[in-house]
């Protein structure tokens, strides 16, 4: 995909400002129609360093009410992050409903960056590829607009511009050893980067490279896209709205994913009984199992979640507590789930619940 970019493209001071402008106002008033059909839109920035990531954002979010947008610059996981699923981080940043989040990188360092930086295996790729793929087509279907940009110069324009930043002492530090790793080794990230992008441009979460050789075409080329973009997603927002709330919903489920057969509720038996004696002497014993195995699991850092659903009486508190008895109290958290409120109900369905992830 890289090879496809055009990276002679120039743009005239007066071709610049004859065309931005009027992009600049379209944007600023797209973000009040953002706000007013609920449309929330995730904006990712990645490419080469030095390509110009932070001062393209600059430029974007000048046209934009402060009090609509979150910046986030990722870094490598913490450790705590590193104990909660790939995703957890960014799920935990999207933006609520029309509002923007806007990523200077984002979960694709998951991929290219932690594959020639951060000592991520090869055979390890493939998975999280997938796992991308699923959250962002969770959030598209969702509602959600995402909009991603890779911003691509030449191994000699990068060398140039490190060696520009070098030079000047406020802005030396800027460059790293990593940085001129990247130069270095071009090739190998080049080839990365391009099965990255290959690998997850949807129809739903499509790319837009953009040549950053000439700052001016590569900042008209991202006005013009973010403007499209979200006009369409707009139209989208509202169809989606407008559509009648009975209407049929079909359930698919994807092909990756084997549901486990169960029989129906009216093949459950509910005649059964046990001897209230030998319910005490059974329960004795497997809460003795089942404190045994949270040590173990605690060795092992496996993460454990129990989903209690059913009717209302039917038993599921005086459940919990009997599991919750056999549990070092350190290493559990009841989560009561109730009707989602104001904050909840204008993010993502799910987001509530990574939040509470273990």
């Amino acid at each position: 995909m890289l090879e496809r970019v055009n990276l002679k493209k120039m743009v005239t001071k007066e071709e610049y400002k004859a065309q931005a402008d009027g992009l600049k106002e379209r944007l600023s008033a797209l973000q009040q129609e953002m706000k007013q059909c609920k449309l929330p839109v995730i904006v990712l920035f990645e490419g080469w360093g030095a390509a110009g990531k932070g001062s393209m954002i600059s430029s974007v979010i000048l046209n934009l009410d402060p009090r609509g947008f979150k910046v986030y610059s990722t870094i490598p996981a913490t450790e705590e992050e590193k104990r909660k699923p790939l995703l957890w981080r960014y799920w935990n940043k999207i933006p609520s409903q029309g509002e923007f989040s806007i990523f200077d990188r984002s979960w694709y360092q998951e991929i290219g960056i932690a594959q020639m930086e951060w000592g991520v295996k090869k055979q390890e790729i493939p998975k999280r590829l997938e796992s991308i793929k699923t959250f962002e087509r969770q959030l598209t279907d969702d509602g959600y607009l995402i909009i991603k940009f890779f911003l691509h110069i030449s191994q000699k324009e990068q060398k140039k511009r490190f060696e520009e930043l070098e030079d000047v002492k406020a802005t030396n530090w800027r460059v790293t050893q990593k940085d001129w790793k990247q130069n270095k080794h071009y090739e190998e990230y080049f080839e990365v980067f391009d099965q990255m992008l290959e690998a997850t441009d949807k129809e739903y979460a499509p790319w837009h490279l953009i040549g950053c050789q000439d700052r001016r075409s590569a900042l008209l080329d991202i006005y013009s896209i973010l403007v499209d973009q979200i006009q369409q997603g707009i139209q989208r927002r509202k169809a989606r709205m407008e559509q009648p709330a009975d209407e049929e919903a079909k359930i698919t489920v994807s092909p990756e994913f084997n549901l486990v057969e169960m029989p129906s509720l009216s093949q459950v038996r509910l005649d059964q009984k046990i001897p209230e004696e030998e319910y005490r002497r059974t329960l004795k014993e497997v809460q003795k199992k089942l404190s045994k195995l949270h040590n173990r699991l605690y060795q092992e850092k496996i993460p454990v979640i129990i989903c209690y659903e059913g009717w209302d009486a039917a038993g599921k508190g005086g459940n919990i507590k009997r599991v919750a008895a056999a549990l070092d109290p350190r290493g559990y958290e009841v989560l009561p789930i109730a009707a989602p409120d104001k904050t909840e109900l204008s993010h993502h369905y799910l987001w509530r619940f990574w939040n509470r992830l273990p």
